[in-house]
């Protein structure tokens, strides 16, 4: 009998969670399928913020009814599979995940990628992969940036996951998913244009240059993974800087050399996750993380340094907040997508000396114990925080995940919160449109956002 099972650490943010696991058995016979699950506490980042106790439950899998109904069972080497499932599974994701069109008549409906390290000044520099408002490399009325123009002949579009497979199969790993079931995540499109020239300011005033937002992933999560997402945000007005975490809480990471860092549950600890957003977030600040080559010196000039924001998913935005509580003045704010924060944790306790907006999904805002600690660390937040439910999305909304296959597949995975009952296009929507809002300091501007239900204010 094939094992699937999620492997996580004992205490994440001083929140001590179960190991003990949730075994369900249920045979497939014509619209079932069998499998042995072991509960994941924490599956890419995904916290459930409460103990989970040792029990035995029947999990139904009648979801998978269309998919096995094609299939027929074979019994090979003591271990049932299911003929042509693998096929058939291709099928059911052949074309996906698709980039979600750009709404018409924003800031731009292109976004250019760029990937640079930064931080040559420590041992480990960090990949980054940095999203911003391009040009329109399809209009005859581009503007030139330096001279330069991106035209039709010379635009690229960058793939969802740089380095392919081996992003793909560390996420599949992860989750002891078979490597196949996200292996068309490896050839996907970012829908980004890499190297675009970047959109110039609207005037030359240092006040018309945009805001920039340090990106920290969750526990299990990569700077790609929320490709989509970092690119609706971009599209907003801003430029995102997507962090990759070398901690070992990545499920893919790679050194300056190239060399594979392990994922070993982040055991170097929030401490060295929050250093590496202080070290990309100084250096974008003093203009030592695009000191060179072409991209970087145009996107120089339409980065507002004095107007640097942190931000996060899940286990990120700990990270975030104690980035903030270290250097009060290097960020201007905290934009913290499902906090993976309860009471009695550090990050918590010291708020955010900063305004900082909570974003907060159906699961994690129906947690007694996450509800606690985001209420915890906005009363030590600075004016103007505040917190907010997004209706209708889930942990994995705030990432691309719901994309990655059919919306009744997604929303439909055992213990995995991957997807809510909103339009994930949506929900990226909001994302981008609230923090934008935030980042403008236009506060009031979030209250008439759809989805968004007011949890409090500082």
């Amino acid at each position: 009998m094939k094992t699937l099972s999620w492997v996580c650490p004992a205490q994440y943010n001083n929140l001590s969670l179960s190991r003990s696991s949730l075994q369900a058995k249920d045979r497939l016979c014509r619209s079932r399928l069998t499998a042995t699950y072991r509960r994941p506490s924490q599956p890419l980042g995904v916290h459930t913020g409460r103990t989970a106790p040792s029990i035995r439950a029947n999990v139904s899998t009648d979801t998978l009814a269309p998919v096995a109904q094609l299939g027929r069972r074979v019994l090979v080497g003591g271990t049932t599979f299911v003929v042509g499932f693998r096929g058939i599974a291709s099928l059911v994701v052949a074309g996906l995940p698709q980039p979600p069109p750009l709404p018409k008549g924003g800031f731009t409906d292109e976004v250019g990628v760029y990937e640079t390290r930064i931080g040559e000044d420590v041992n480990l520099p960090l990949r980054t992969r940095i999203f911003y408002p391009s040009q329109d490399s399809s209009s005859a009325n581009a503007i030139a940036v330096n001279e330069r123009s991106l035209t039709r002949s010379d635009a690229t579009v960058a793939p969802y996951f740089p380095a392919g497979a081996a992003v793909s199969e560390g996420i599949a790993s992860l989750v002891s998913f078979p490597r196949f079931l996200l292996a068309h995540l490896a050839t996907a499109s970012s829908g980004c244009v890499h190297n675009a020239a970047p959109l110039p300011p609207p005037t030359s005033s240092p006040s018309a240059k945009l805001p920039v937002i340090v990106y920290s992933h969750g526990f299990g999560g990569n700077a790609d993974m929320a490709c989509y997402a970092m690119r609706r945000m971009a599209a907003s007005g801003m430029v995102v800087v997507a962090l990759e975490h070398q901690d070992g809480s990545a499920s893919h990471a790679t050194d300056h050399l190239g060399n594979p860092i392990k994922f070993d549950g982040g055991s170097l600890g929030l401490q060295r996750r929050s250093q590496e957003v202080l070290t990309v977030g100084a250096s974008i600040k003093t203009g030592k993380a695009m000191a060179s080559g072409e991209i970087a010196e145009e996107l120089s000039r339409i980065m507002d340094t004095d107007n640097v924001f942190v931000g996060g998913h899940s286990y990120g935005c700990p990270t975030a907040l104690l980035a903030c509580q270290a250097s009060k003045d290097l960020f201007r704010g905290a934009v913290l997508h499902d906090p993976a924060i309860t009471a009695d944790s550090m990050a918590s306790q010291g708020g955010c000396p900063v305004p900082a907006v909570y974003l907060l999904g159906d699961g994690y805002a129906g947690n007694a114990r996450i509800r606690a600690g985001v209420a915890k660390a906005l009363s030590g937040s600075a004016p103007n925080s505040s917190a907010w439910h997004i209706l209708g999305a889930e942990h994995g909304n705030f990432v691309d995940a719901p994309m990655w296959a059919p919306l009744w597949v997604m929303r439909n995975i055992p213990f995995i919160p991957a997807a809510g009952a909103a339009d994930p296009v949506q929900v990226h929507d909001v994302l981008g449109t609230s923090s934008q809002a935030f980042m403008s300091q236009r506060f009031k501007a979030l209250e008439t956002l759809p989805l968004m239900k007011n949890l409090g204010s500082a």
